[in-house]
């Protein structure tokens, strides 16, 4: 009789702790999901049109917030979409509008872009108006020269900044190819082969790189030459090759007698082959 008024008196204190004791058995058991949430949708980005209205005239200050912040929360996932909304693109963006002159955040932010990011589209903007503000600085004429050439497949804008490579700093040979190539495609193929001849002055014939610039400074200076003897038809056209052998006449024009092959990258004869 005492244990059954005991137990009704105690009975819903018995279950709460069997109760208990299953929750905490089904909580230790039980696998949580792991949720990951993404820089790109957590972060927050401010609209630009209201940081000009409204910066209060503190401009650099918030430019200098802007930086610090976005570069201690920098990620590197890639970015894959075409529409601007990456938000390292768009912090990289803002800072622009508030401090044109803020130089690290082009250097910095079109390389990240490009390279880390794989945001070739908000790279481009960001090198573009690094270079309207900045456009003889040999560090964002480097970077964006590879960028445009190799990332963004833009060899119209690698060409114009290129060119200002080769004027501005002569001394820098690693860009000979690129440069060479891009003005063999734009039809200067003159100044293409200007530029392999005194390339070649430091790399004689005799080693791997010296011979490969004799390689294409022959099939430069043939093209030029085949095109002066069959199409031109100029009294003082070249006869002899690099290798100074005649050019032989056939019924279907001059030709080399040696192979050759036009001086272009190799994807500009692909696609001029599929048109």
């Amino acid at each position: 009789m005492k244990a059954l008024n005991y137990l009704e008196k105690y009975y819903l204190v018995a279950l709460a702790l069997l109760l208990f004791f299953i929750a905490f058995r089904i909580n230790r058991n039980l696998t949580k999901p792991y949720i990951v949430i993404s820089k790109q949708d957590q972060t927050w980005n401010l609209n630009d049109e209201m940081i000009q209205n409204f910066n209060l005239g503190f401009k650099r200050l918030e430019s200098s917030f802007l930086w610090i912040s976005t570069i201690l929360e920098s990620d590197i996932d890639h970015y894959k979409n075409k529409d601007l909304n990456s938000w390292m693109f768009r912090r990289f963006n803002s800072i622009t509008n508030l401090e044109p002159k803020f130089y690290e955040n082009y250097v910095f932010g079109g390389v990240y872009l490009s390279v880390i990011k794989d945001d070739i589209s908000g790279a481009s903007i960001i090198f573009n108006k690094g270079l309207t503000r900045f456009p003889y600085d040999y560090p964002l004429l480097r970077d964006s020269s590879y960028h445009f050439f190799f990332e963004a497949k833009d060899y119209d804008r690698a060409y114009q900044v290129t060119q200002v490579l080769k004027k501005k700093f002569p001394n820098k040979t690693h860009f000979i190819g690129m440069i060479t190539k891009l003005e063999a495609e734009n039809g200067r193929l003159e100044d293409a082969l200007s530029s392999l001849d005194e390339y070649q002055k430091s790399y004689p014939r005799g080693n791997i790189i010296g011979d490969k610039i004799y390689q294409n400074r022959y099939s430069i200076k043939t093209e030029i030459d085949l095109n002066c003897l069959n199409n031109l038809k100029k009294a003082d056209c070249a006869r002899y090759d690099l290798n100074n052998l005649p050019y032989r006449k056939t019924n279907h024009g001059f030709i080399a007698l040696s192979e050759w092959k036009p001086y272009r990258r190799k994807s500009f004869k692909e696609n001029k082959e599929k048109k």
